[in-house]
């Protein structure tokens, strides 16, 4: 199937899932509403660290909720396009049906991708948005062209970053099929990336830079809009995503030929 064809599948499925929004309308206020809250908690902490401490060095008030809102809106848009493929592969597998999806002239991890889509969560992205726009508002010292552009690829990096953490997953469900480390590397790639690389020692840097590029999830996008770092980083953040995402889907094909060499 070629890449037009594979994007339409990609787009009925999706319009399938949103038509069904209504039918668990309850459900999906739920969620919106449980996201408000947890966001809203972990707004009034930080604030509450500002108020009585000097706060997260080398970062105003501000500028944390500039950092907070872009990490947060990757994690949300994340969920809502990918981060759910491992539990849904887990699903599939579990119920013998991941044989039909290997058979099917569309990519696999496409299919994954139509099927994790998580309706839910989409109108949770908006509060989010608010945070980083207020931020930016009360900020407001003109941001330059060139800083806009490379927050924007830092995020699509960052994208990439973790859709390659999620390819990875799905290889190690296949072998383990069912595997309880899944939610907590989750869990733990999300921990790690809610407190700016420059509270970590440079040996921890160094790592989420350039070998397990954490950074991208929002401290870079953030620093480079705020003009905190210059936009050359883009260049070598680029090729270690890159390298990234090219092993997590050789890992994944080696792990689909072992499967299908042993009969799934």
């Amino acid at each position: 199937m070629n890449i037009v064809n594979s994007f339409l599948f990609y787009l009925e499925s999706i319009k399938r899932l949103i038509s069904g929004m209504t039918t668990y309308r309850s459900q999906f206020i739920l969620k919106f509403l449980s996201d408000l809250t947890n966001l809203a908690l972990s707004i009034i902490f930080m604030k509450f660290i500002y108020a009585v401490s000097p706060g997260i060095p080398g970062w105003t008030f501000s500028e944390y909720l500039v950092f907070v809102g872009t990490l947060y809106s990757i994690m949300v848009l994340s969920d809502i396009i990918f981060t759910k493929m491992p539990f849904e592969l887990e699903e599939i597998i579990e119920e013998g049906n991941f044989d039909n999806i290997l058979s099917k002239p569309i990519n696999s991890l496409l299919q994954l991708m139509a099927k994790s889509f998580d309706v839910e969560r989409i109108f949770s992205l908006i509060p989010n948005l608010v945070i980083l726009i207020y931020g930016l508002m009360q900020i407001n010292n003109g941001f330059k062209i060139i800083n806009i552009v490379t927050y924007l690829t830092f995020i699509i990096l960052a994208f990439a970053f973790y859709y390659s953490i999620c390819i990875i997953l799905c290889a190690i469900t296949i072998l383990m099929t069912r595997s309880y480390i899944i939610g907590a590397l989750i869990n733990l790639l999300e921990n790690l990336s809610y407190y700016p690389l420059t509270i970590y020692p440079k040996s921890i840097i160094f790592t989420f830079t350039f070998l397990f590029p954490i950074g991208l999830m929002a401290f870079y996008p953030s620093s480079v809009l705020l003009g905190k770092i210059t936009w050359f980083y883009i260049l070598p953040l680029s090729g270690v995503t890159l390298t990234f995402a090219s092993i997590s889907i050789l890992i994944y094909n080696l792990t689909i030929r072992k499967y299908v060499s042993a009969g799934g």
